[in-house]
């Protein structure tokens, strides 16, 4: 759970469900430390387990390239790669469990139904997670929420957003592409960073759509088979389910009940 310092009110309020939630992906994502060195063989029993539902198993990897200019002004470069793990999708590619050296997360794509079966997909995997790394603490918890939805080209931004950004009134009124990030800090060390989007419009549709991408994470040290990871999860839902509901005017989310 966050830290006991937090306001019980900045996690208290509640929302209303929505029926037709605009979300596009959903991620729970858990860091461990130390940090592990990627090994196949100590996996092999959770890609066995994972082959029937997540049978396309595919490389996570990292690359790190490197530039130096010595006093002559000649220039070498080097470039390292290594696997990070694999991220495991369902036949559809709507759902995904991932396995790192670094963590572990569950993905929900499009076809997003709901927290608990969110939260009930991490449960089934986190343990076997847990046996293959072994012995591990928790460093963070995070989730993101990608929701995405289509507004009218030209329309008035106040008619969506309850934050948005404010043109100038010598400028057009109107936005053809807009991207703005804010990082908000809450009570008890979660931070939420959120994205608002408005991409090119597309050109065969003429739709304009609007992405409102919620990340909200806070630092963590536990067991890694600690109880207490649920809760802090349950809390960052409720931080994140403030983000939505306050980033939009209520004209708007009830289009989504």
């Amino acid at each position: 759970m966050l830290d006991d310092a937090r306001v019980p009110r900045q996690v208290a309020m509640t929302y209303p469900h929505l029926n037709r939630a605009p979300i596009v992906e959903a991620v729970l994502d858990v860091a461990i430390a130390p940090v592990l060195e990627w090994r196949d063989d100590a996996f092999a029993a959770f890609s066995a387990a994972a082959q029937d539902e997540f049978p396309d198993a595919q490389p996570i990897m990292q690359f790190q390239a490197e530039l130096t200019v010595d006093g002559t002004g000649a220039a070498a470069h080097s470039a390292a790669h290594e696997k990070l793990g694999y991220i495991y999708w369902n036949r559809d590619k709507t759902r995904a469990v991932q396995v790192r050296a670094n963590g572990f997360s569950v993905n929900q794509v499009r076809s997003y139904q709901d927290w608990d079966a969110l939260l009930a997909h991490a449960k089934a995997w986190w343990p076997r997670y847990l046996q293959s790394v072994g012995a591990s603490r928790i460093a963070r918890c995070g989730i993101r929420f990608i929701n995405q939805f289509e507004i009218t080209p030209g329309e008035d931004l106040s008619l969506t957003l309850r934050t948005r950004p404010e043109l100038s009134s010598g400028l057009p009124q109107e936005l053809d592409e807009y991207f703005q990030r804010m990082v908000v800090p809450f009570p008890g060390g979660a931070r939420a960073a959120i994205t608002q989007v408005i991409p090119p419009l597309d050109e065969l549709s003429q739709k304009r759509m609007f992405v409102l991408d919620i990340d909200v994470s806070v630092a963590a040290d536990m067991p890694a088979s600690s109880d207490a990871m649920w809760s802090t999860f349950a809390d960052l839902r409720e931080i994140k389910n403030r983000c939505f509901f306050e980033s939009l005017q209520k004209t708007k989310w009830e289009e989504f009940l």
